[in-house]
């Protein structure tokens, strides 16, 4: 039985309301390369929508200085998921960005851990040393 039409759409912000458009529409989930993308935007662009994993993979990419995407490309799956914190659905957020600024997502995940440069694993390194440290306190 076809259900009846109602004369509003429930699209419209009168019947959802205004925040909820503008935590949909404003609030930045994922800051990565001075690119910061809402929720909206990762759903259209990035084609993902772990808003959760985003912003994990944004604070993690923060705290180990991987500010650009050639930086988060030289990192590696391998050397991302090293990370605590980062698991496989952030990495997922990960390869999206990579995909949609058209780097080869697929060389990012096959490649080999060694391939990874030691200025890069040497940084992760301390990075890690450092919130140990700062984790004791």
């Amino acid at each position: 039985m076809p259900t009846q039409k109602s004369a509003h759409d429930w699209r419209t912000p009168k019947i959802y309301g205004a925040s909820l458009r503008r935590w949909y529409d404003q609030e930045t989930v994922l800051e990565f390369s001075s690119l910061p993308y809402t929720r909206r935007e990762m759903i259209e662009l990035l084609g993902c929508g772990n808003f959760i994993a985003a912003k994990r993979l944004s604070a993690a990419c923060k705290q180990f200085d991987i500010l650009t995407l050639p930086d988060l490309d030289r990192v590696g799956l391998h050397g991302l998921l090293r990370i605590a914190g980062v698991g496989e659905r952030a990495a997922w957020v990960a390869a999206c960005l990579l995909h949609n600024a058209r780097y080869d997502v697929m060389a990012w995940i096959d490649r080999d851990s060694e391939e990874v440069s030691r200025s890069v694993k040497g940084g992760i390194a301390k990075a890690q040393a450092r919130v140990r440290k700062h984790k004791r306190r």
